[in-house]
């Protein structure tokens, strides 16, 4: 049996993803075209950092959840983890439970 759920974006976590983009691409525009002349080395850790920040979490990205008897697999943009349920022995939902809890950290996605 082995069953595939996507991994559906919330609003929040659009929202939050894209103001990331816009400013982790603006900051190296920015440093292309509105720093006046450095030194070219510092200039392209400038440009690089925020693009490899991005492109990491972006490489992260959860696609969707699949499971069969022993093992839970997310997907990712390209690969599987893989987490063995050996040992689990029970599962329930309980859909209230995070009712009251206040998020300190996290998008919620």
């Amino acid at each position: 049996m082995n069953n595939y759920f996507k991994a559906p974006w919330g609003a929040s976590l659009i929202l939050m993803s894209a103001v990331l983009f816009v400013i982790l691409i603006g900051m190296s525009l920015f440093t292309i075209l509105g720093l006046p002349s450095q030194n070219t080395e510092t200039k392209l850790l400038m440009v690089s950092i925020p693009l490899v920040v991005f492109v990491g979490g972006l490489l992260f990205t959860v696609r969707g959840y699949s499971f069969n008897n022993s093992t839970l697999f997310i997907q990712r943009l390209f690969w599987k983890t893989e987490i063995p349920l050996a040992g689990l022995k029970s599962v329930e939902p309980i859909p209230n439970a995070m009712q009251k809890s206040i998020r300190t950290m996290g998008n919620g996605g």
